[in-house]
């Protein structure tokens, strides 16, 4: 008993219609972009002629030269490192307690659970950009002194408001 097997002719999909496409869409896009080139007035001979000032900026940059702000430049590198550095320190901190809130073995109510992890979800939707130009708009670019914070700790600290006293 000899089997044969069916020997059928397959045929590759239509690939054309995709193509064609393809090279409709990147003539659109480069006639686009040559519109805009042209509005702009972006010519050729405007772009290289700009090429030995580049030369000259990448030239001066090459080797660095810290102009006599060695110390200050050294005193900047050490702020950003200990303002990074308490950052990660803080959102530690933070993460931890709010990781563990999250949690469905510690906090088994459905209902609180599912409030919870929306509250936390608006933390993690918002980019870190908007969350910086928020926070540089509240506090400034400039690291906290902190003989400044003292100072403002231990005036409001001065007068207590009304609520903070104690009537016997």
């Amino acid at each position: 008993m000899a089997s044969h097997a069916s020997h059928r002719l397959v045929t590759a999909p239509n690939l054309w219609p995709s193509r064609i496409r393809t090279v409709a869409a990147t003539i659109a896009c480069v006639a686009i972009l040559t519109a805009m080139a042209i509005d702009l007035e972006l010519m050729p001979d405007r772009l290289f002629s700009g090429l030995g000032q580049v030369g000259k900026m990448f030239g001066s940059a090459f080797p660095p030269h810290p102009g006599g702000q060695f110390p200050r430049i050294l005193r900047g590198l050490g702020e950003t490192f200990a303002m990074a550095f308490a950052g990660t320190v803080i959102a530690v901190a933070v993460a931890i307690p709010l990781g563990l809130i999250g949690a469905k073995t510690i906090v088994p109510e459905p209902a609180v659970h599912f409030l919870i992890r929306r509250f936390l979800d608006l933390f993690r939707g918002v980019p870190a950009l908007v969350w910086a130009l928020i926070l540089v708009s509240l506090f400034g670019l400039a690291p906290i002194d902190i003989h400044r914070s003292q100072i403002i700790a231990a005036a409001r600290c001065t007068k207590p408001a009304k609520w903070m006293v104690r009537r016997s």
